[in-house]
């Protein structure tokens, strides 16, 4: 959960920084916004994004796998007897 709250703040931060950079230009328009999309400092919020969504997804597996080596399993050494009742 923690990995993707950075996620959703690197989206956040992204659009601040591109709307503090672009508007006072007057270049926030689709297409300069395609273009920072596709320039460096786009590029650096994808590998924020990308690298923060890897470690959460193996954070995840790490954590389902230790959940299931640690948790015993209870195993039951008699079978179930049920007694069947016949009526004659």
């Amino acid at each position: 959960m923690a990995t993707m709250g950075v996620v959703e703040v690197t989206d956040i931060v992204e659009a601040i920084h591109r709307e503090i950079l672009l508007r006072p230009l007057g270049r926030f328009n689709k297409g300069n916004i395609e273009h920072w999309q596709r320039g460096i400092t786009g590029r650096i919020y994808g590998t924020v994004r990308y690298t923060m969504q890897l470690v959460g997804n193996n954070l995840a597996s790490g954590l389902r796998l230790y959940n299931t080596v640690s948790k015993p399993k209870k195993y039951n050494l008699y079978p179930k007897t049920y007694v069947a009742w016949s009526i004659f």
